[in-house]
């Protein structure tokens, strides 16, 4: 026998804006929660992964700020030092997120329109 192939279609259908909203509405949720959540309670990587989700769904600016200015403290010795502090935990508690997930936070926030 030989390779066979199959060609595939691929049809755009629009997404009704009820739907929109309430994809809106759930990770503006999980963003406040994320927020909430003492320090180290998210990794980075799950951290920029509820920015990018907020990205994607366009959430209002105010609920993911809090969440780029966790990324971006627990990026530095001193910041996890200090969120340590501010939580109760030892420093090495506080996950350091890797370079992608620093760069996925700060896209995420450009998309967002989020300025420092």
């Amino acid at each position: 026998g030989g390779l066979s192939t199959t060609a595939t279609t691929t049809t755009t259908t629009s997404i009704p804006s009820e739907m929109i909203e309430a994809g809106r509405a759930l990770v503006s949720a999980l963003a406040i929660l994320a927020a909430a959540a003492p320090s180290g309670a998210f990794t980075g990587q799950g951290l920029a992964n509820v920015l990018w989700a907020c990205a994607a769904v366009s959430v209002a600016p105010h609920l993911a700020a809090p969440l780029v200015t966790r990324v971006l403290l627990s990026s530095t010795s001193a910041g996890r030092a200090s969120a340590a502090a501010a939580a109760g935990v030892k420093p090495h508690q506080i996950a350091k997120p890797s370079p992608d997930d620093v760069a996925a936070a700060i896209e995420a926030a450009d998309r967002l329109g989020i300025v420092a």
